[in-house]
């Protein structure tokens, strides 16, 4: 019978395959005929086998007429890990960002990878120093990760579901780094500016104090 897998457990090796005539039958690793990488998706066929505890797919074959496709994944990516799988990068820029509160840091690296566009953070891993502010002794927690555009790895049959998939992740990816460079070219807008004001700001300060001072020296002068 023919059919495509609708579920797998990497961890405990198991899945669910949704048979031709809709019905769902559970599968193992070890019911797999080849040792491909088993993924969500792919077309099967195999051996409809009635078991004690339900319908039983036997003698699994991958089909040889899937085209892999990129799907978004199961909600945003915030892992250690750097690479998942079933999943493949598509774009990865590194980050930094660090605070006092390491869930602050970690929320913030999380709100840039999604200014950017993209949907999910990996590699991710934390350095911590120790900062000083007068007699107060703090840890500063650091993180850094590769902002990135993951996919979820599927299969079709479906030629032109294929292609239509290739365009639109080729349209994806040619947003992502024109809105990158956009975003840093408003951020340092902003800093040149707050720079000029502070600048600004700063030879008011010591203008008003030379007055001031120049004030002073001349009532002292003239006593």
């Amino acid at each position: 019978m023919k059919g495509h897998i609708t579920s797998y457990v990497e961890e405990k090796q198991y899945g669910f395959i949704k048979g031709e005539n809709g019905k769902d039958y559970f599968f193992h690793k070890h019911d797999v005929v080849d040792q491909n990488e088993i993924l969500d998706g792919l077309n099967v066929i195999f051996d409809p086998t009635p078991t004690p505890k339900g319908l039983a797919a036997k003698s699994v074959q991958l089909g040889l007429a899937n085209i892999p496709i990129y799907l978004d994944p199961d909600g945003f990516v915030f892992t250690s890990k750097s690479n998942i799988n079933g999943h493949e990068i598509l774009f990865i820029t590194t980050y930094s960002i660090e605070d006092k509160d390491p869930n602050i840091a970690k929320l913030a690296l999380r709100e840039r990878a999604l200014l950017y566009g993209l949907n999910g953070v990996v590699g991710v891993h934390l350095e911590k120093r120790t900062a000083m502010s007068g007699n107060y002794r703090y840890t500063v927690h650091r993180f850094t990760g590769g902002l990135c555009l993951i996919k979820k790895i599927s299969y079709t049959m479906d030629q032109n579901e294929a292609r239509q998939n290739a365009l639109e992740v080729q349209d994806e990816l040619q947003k992502i780094r024109p809105r990158i460079f956009a975003i840093h070219e408003q951020e340092k807008f902003f800093l040149l500016r707050w720079l000029s004001d502070f600048w600004t700001y700063l030879k008011i300060t010591i203008s008003m104090k030379m007055t001031a001072l120049e004030a002073a020296i001349r009532s002292w002068i003239n006593r």
